[in-house]
């Protein structure tokens, strides 16, 4: 088969990520002719699946919706093409991607809701009328799912739940990444005291992910822990940076604080850290929360969306995101947890989040997803 696979950019990101572990997957697969496009920008993930062997499109168009040119250069090359699959992610790419898929008379259209929708009434109905264009919409987590059909943007039968997956832990350091990665790591654990604890969290630094909150509650367990060095990391490039550093500015805890910016490898971070947390006030799925769970690290994470269906019961925490007072206390559970506690749990979560979502269950599933539709 011949399946175009549709997002907004092809930069750095959890949806970008999520395309180099898809990638990875189909090297097992050399006769499925894959190709990546990305409607706005390239970068980071463009050049990574292009090195893996991957045809990738950058359109390096506005995404912005309605592209009416857009969607008629797509139908011109889905004519030309002739793909057996589109299937579309984010909304910039599902909105273009589905109309033009349809126009262009493509065997099988698919949208996929990368995140925890929350749409407005004349959003509402555009994405309705754009599935309608798609034979099936993925939802990357049951919550996901179930936002779409409360929305009404797609029935239930039109909607099937295929998790993300998340790739095997790269351990490792390349030449460039030993020298970007092993001065900062080295600082950060030179001033690490006897009883500090560190979190960590890695996201893009924009509204959503909560940031805001995070910060405060950090100040407030610093206050209530004098006795403990408690550090943050913060991993991920945004908009909201110099906001955020502002914040931590003001509320006296910037030496406790460290903005990391964005790290080509999180991995030698996670490992150095006590414990991973995700207080975004929602997620489609987060892969880098599954991705932390890989390593053992203890995590706590939103109850809204896809995080409450990755950490089960016994196998991390979740807390309401807008309760600072909950996060705070999920937190001091962790700081007050003897370390063979903490690594018992970061184990269980581990070896439940492997058995899950590994990306070969996810590429067998998602094959034989597209095989089923071109097949009716």
């Amino acid at each position: 088969m011949k399946i175009f696979r549709i997002i907004t950019e092809l930069n750095f990101g959890g949806v970008e990520r999520h395309m180099e572990l898809t990638a990875d997957g189909m090297l097992n697969y050399p006769n499925e002719d894959m190709i990546f496009m990305a409607l706005g920008r390239g970068g980071q993930t463009s050049k990574v699946l292009s090195d893996m062997g991957f045809r990738v499109i950058v359109m390096n168009e506005n995404p912005q919706i309605p592209n009416l040119k857009l969607i008629r250069k797509l139908v011109k090359l889905f004519k030309k093409e002739k793909p057996d699959v589109v299937h579309c992610s984010n909304g910039e790419g599902v909105f273009h991607g589905l109309w033009a898929a349809w126009l262009a008379r493509v065997p099988v259209r698919i949208g996929e809701e990368v995140g925890f929708p929350n749409h407005h009434t004349y959003w509402k109905k555009i994405f309705n009328l754009t599935y309608k264009c798609s034979h099936k919409v993925i939802a990357i987590s049951q919550a996901v799912k179930d936002k779409l059909i409360e929305l009404g943007e797609a029935s239930d039968d039109k909607i099937e739940v295929i998790y993300y997956p998340m790739g095997k832990p790269k351990l490792d350091l390349n030449a460039d990444e030993q020298v970007q990665i092993n001065p900062i790591l080295n600082e950060l654990n030179a001033n690490r005291a006897a009883l500090g604890f560190c979190f960590v969290t890695t996201c893009r630094l924009v509204a959503v992910k909560n940031l805001d909150g995070l910060i405060r509650t950090i100040a407030k367990l610093v206050e209530s822990n004098p006795q403990r060095d408690i550090q943050m990391w913060i991993i991920g490039e945004g908009p909201d940076k110099e906001k955020l550093m502002g914040l931590a500015k003001a509320l006296n805890v910037e030496k406790q604080i460290k903005f990391l910016g964005f790290q080509t490898n999180v991995n030698p971070f996670l490992m150095a850290a006590d414990a991973f947390i995700l207080p975004s006030f929602s997620e489609g799925f987060s892969l880098s929360l599954a991705e932390a769970m890989q390593l053992g690290l203890p995590s706590i994470a939103t109850k809204v969306g896809g995080p409450s269906e990755i950490i089960k019961e016994n196998t991390g925490y979740l807390i309401d995101p807008y309760s600072l007072e909950d996060m705070q206390e999920k937190m001091q559970l962790f700081l007050d947890m003897n370390k063979e506690e903490r690594i018992a749990l970061g184990d269980r979560g581990k070896q439940d989040v492997q058995r899950r979502f590994s990306v070969e269950k996810y590429i067998e599933e998602l094959l034989a997803f597209y095989t089923k539709l071109h097949q009716n």
